[in-house]
């Protein structure tokens, strides 16, 4: 079989991990995998460094701003790649997969809704959705929430759409001299709790809202303890959330930013308690990673999340920004008191993968 994947830009998020453990794995299976960017290659990204890894066909339409006549660059490029699946990801690549001329008997277009769109800006986009919404021969959710806030959205049924989960490849636990490392890094030995957090720094995933109730939550810290908020991920708002590091200073919970780490969903194991206070999100795969390991976590609550959550014993539910701030200080003394558990079943990559094949791609 031949895949084409199409995302709109190579870079560290959830969407763009999916699809590069797709590529891996119909790669390893025998199948032709290819790859289109509609913007400019980063060539000093982590995750493209990884692709190119793989050794299959990557492509790039450039396109900087609105250029509507790309749309033919694109369609030159799926007949000279001849797909038997053209798989698009996220609002832009899925509207301009509908839109390219194609052999029907052939390549079958498929659609994969990862986030729900709250920006009142984005009104045109769900226009544009629904407009050429039949155009695709196949929608698939990550989320049954996700396929629900979208088909109210664009007036379809949710039935309209496949839903199947994002798989993880459950991460390798550290070694001792790896842990050893990272602590001395870090200096984590002196800190009798560690809270953390792994994602982009991006008003998306709510760190800004963590830190200003860190003099709160230092209030729970026992007399003679010091704790620290160790947060891996790099990206655009680093400065911003430094300075809040700093506005909102306590003496007894450090804050420190470790960067980006290729290996941060096994780092996950050195936390007392995962803290995930996004703002939205799609089928979070770093929460799937840190259920992995079993560990305390304390969750915003956003539908997706709660979804993925599951009935996973060691959680816990909050909103982060309506909820009385004591409420959760509460939850976070009761959850640093909790051991870690044993890891739960956790969809992997193949079955993801084997889900797409039978239910989108056949």
């Amino acid at each position: 079989m031949k895949i084409c994947y199409i995302l709109t830009e190579i870079a560290n998020g959830g969407a763009e991990r999916v699809v590069l453990n797709l590529c891996q794995y119909f790669a390893q299976q025998g199948d032709q995998v290819s790859l289109i960017a509609l913007k400019p290659l980063d060539k000093t990204n982590s995750i493209y460094q990884e692709f190119v890894e793989l050794n299959i066909p990557i492509y790039s339409l450039n396109i900087k701003g609105l250029n509507l006549f790309k749309i033919f660059t694109l369609n030159k490029l799926i007949n000279k790649i001849a797909p038997d699946v053209l798989h698009s990801h996220l609002f832009h690549g899925n509207i301009l997969s509908r839109l390219i001329k194609r052999d029907k008997k052939r390549c079958r277009v498929v659609n994969t809704i990862h986030i729900m769109e709250y920006r009142k800006s984005a009104f045109w986009r769900f226009k544009v959705d629904e407009l050429t919404f039949n155009l695709a021969d196949i929608h698939t959710s990550v989320a049954k929430s996700t396929a629900e806030f979208q088909a109210k959205k664009l007036n379809v049924n949710v039935e309209d759409f496949k839903i199947i989960p994002n798989g993880i490849n459950v991460p390798r636990k550290l070694s001792n001299e790896e842990i050893i490392e990272l602590k001395d890094k870090f200096q984590l030995d002196r800190y009798n709790k560690i809270l953390g957090s792994v994602g982009r720094l991006d008003y998306q995933k709510g760190f800004d809202r963590f830190l200003e109730i860190l003099p709160e939550v230092s209030k729970i810290v026992p007399n003679g303890e010091k704790w620290a908020y160790l947060i891996i991920g790099g990206g655009a708002e680093e400065d911003k959330l430094k300075k809040l590091a700093s506005q909102y200073k306590t003496d007894n919970i450090d804050v420190i930013f470790a960067g980006f780490f290729s290996n941060a969903s096994s780092m996950i194991e050195l936390f007392d308690l995962f803290i995930m206070p996004s703002r939205s999100e799609g089928y979070p795969l770093v929460l799937l990673e840190a259920m992995s390991h079993g560990v305390p976590m304390l969750l915003n609550n956003v539908s997706c999340i709660v979804e993925a959550l599951g009935d996973y014993s060691n959680g816990e539910i909050v909103d982060f920004f309506s909820e009385e701030t004591a409420c959760v200080t509460e939850k976070i003394k009761k959850l640093c008191n909790c051991q870690k558990i044993k890891s739960p079943e956790i969809t992997t990559v193949a079955e993801m993968a084997d889900n797409y094949k039978k239910i989108a791609y056949l």
